[in-house]
């Protein structure tokens, strides 16, 4: 439960996936059953939370992802974030391209206002950051702009970071990276 009011909605049915590592250990038929899976639970909203892809994934397991995930129905969208192994899944920007020729919105270090109720706010992987030369920003410089009386969903694939998050009001942290189970 959220105490927070989410204009007309009431509760939200959201499906996770998380550290599927497609290549090592998942190939066609998994997919395609993965995302059959995921239908059948009726999902409000899809979220990949990082390490989706991996150094093993060829390009063409990218493609036929690309190609079942188009295939996700959800009522408020497909939602995907970064993982350490997705910046060793090939060249990241072209990897982020399967997913969003796929429909799916990916999120890094950034924001979104989903149905003028909630929001969902992805963070960028901190794992290749000093390889890539890029600079992590804090919960509260992604926030800004953030209607904070409205519930917030975080996407953060290493179950990392909770204070910063409690203390930016955030309402829901959905991270993967432990495989403990999310699998």
């Amino acid at each position: 439960n959220i105490d927070k009011k989410a204009t007309e909605i009431t509760s939200l049915n959201v499906v996770m996936i998380s550290d599927a590592h497609i290549g090592i250990s998942v190939r066609e038929n998994a997919i395609s059953k993965m995302v059959t899976l995921i239908n059948q639970l009726n999902p409000d909203m899809v979220v990949f939370c990082g390490d989706i892809f991996d150094e093993s994934t060829t390009k063409k397991l990218k493609e036929y992802s690309r190609d079942e995930f188009k295939n996700i129905k959800s009522k408020y969208g497909v939602y995907a974030i970064t993982g350490n192994h997705d910046f060793m899944a090939g060249d990241l920007p072209d990897t982020i391209s399967y997913f969003k020729d796929a429909g799916v919105k990916f999120l890094q270090d950034e924001w979104i206002k989903v149905d003028d109720s909630f929001y969902i706010v992805g963070l960028s992987d901190p794992g290749n950051r000093k390889v890539k030369g890029y600079e992590a920003k804090s919960l509260d410089e992604i926030l800004n702009g953030v209607d904070k009386s409205l519930p917030i969903i975080e996407l953060n694939h290493r179950p990392e970071r909770l204070e910063e998050a409690e203390i930016e009001k955030v309402d829901l942290q959905l991270s993967g990276h432990a495989h403990t189970g999310q699998v």
